[in-house]
């Protein structure tokens, strides 16, 4: 399973460098592919798998892993990409960086906790939709910003992506956890 994550991750790193129709991006796909099917065969036919593939027949399971991905993955790109836009795109010294996400963290700090009133309240989907709403929205407007965008606009768009962290995080993660009976607790949480 770790390797065939690494496998991806390289094949997803180098695409935009070296091509995604680069050697070294097919490998890497193709590497990934091969072992996440050795890993599924492997864990099917264990005794007692790690993590057993046939939980993800479970749909609420599949689809808050799949939606915890998303967010995670837009996560990290966006600290990838938003460290480099503000150090070389706006001239943001190391320290002026670090301090330059803080918008972002904010939200899921301070909101994070008011999460379970607002699914009582509107329900589990309508509170991944406003989630997914508000990472796509923040994501969508952080990427059409350049040197010449105020740095307060730009981190208004951190918040509204944070928004949508702090909801996303604890829901699915709920749905996920509550996916599994109390004897699996261990792998939900995993």
């Amino acid at each position: 399973l770790v390797g065939a994550s690494v496998a991806l991750l390289l094949g997803i790193v180098q695409g935009p460098e070296a091509g995604w129709g680069s050697p070294v991006v097919i490998a890497g796909f193709a590497c990934a592919a091969v072992l996440f099917v050795v890993w599924t065969l492997v864990e099917l036919r264990a005794e007692h798998p790690m993590l057993d593939p046939r939980l993800f027949r479970i749909a609420g399971l599949r689809s808050a892993c799949l939606g915890m991905t998303a967010v995670f993955f837009g996560m990290f790109a966006l600290f990838y990409v938003n460290a480099s836009f503000l150090q070389y795109g706006k001239g943001f010294g190391v320290l002026e960086t670090g301090l330059g996400i803080i918008p972002m963290t904010l939200p899921v700090i301070l909101g994070g906790r008011h999460v379970g009133r607002l699914v009582d309240r509107i329900g589990v989907t309508a509170t991944v939709a406003l989630a997914f709403l508000f990472v796509g929205g923040g994501m969508l407007a952080l990427s059409t910003s350049d040197m010449l965008t105020p740095y307060p606009v730009y981190a208004s768009w951190l918040v509204v992506t944070g928004i949508g962290v702090a909801l996303a995080l604890p829901t699915l993660s709920a749905v996920i956890a509550g996916s599994l009976p109390p004897s699996q607790a261990g792998v939900s949480t995993g």
